[in-house]
């Protein structure tokens, strides 16, 4: 995201395409980056606009078992 314009100045400078290395870690990223926006975008409507101590707490859960989950990724725990 937000890589569009380097990318394309690259590709127009040197004439040739290049390749972005995927790894485990950033599917990871990818995957939780798009739930944690999909599931607010639908609470937020569901709920009619109100944040509550419950989906703060949610979210908090969701960020830690982010973090656990990379880091285990980044020890070469887990891949």
């Amino acid at each position: 995201m937000g890589l569009g314009l380097p990318f394309s100045y690259v590709t127009l400078k040197t004439g040739a395409p290049f390749s972005i290395d995927k790894s485990l870690l950033q599917n990871v990223i990818a995957y939780f980056l798009f739930g944690s926006l999909a599931g607010t975008l639908l609470f937020i409507p569901l709920n009619k606009f109100y944040y509550n101590r419950r989906f703060g707490s949610i979210l908090i859960i969701y960020y830690v078992i982010f973090l656990v989950l990379a880091i285990l990724i980044e020890t070469n725990v887990i891949g």
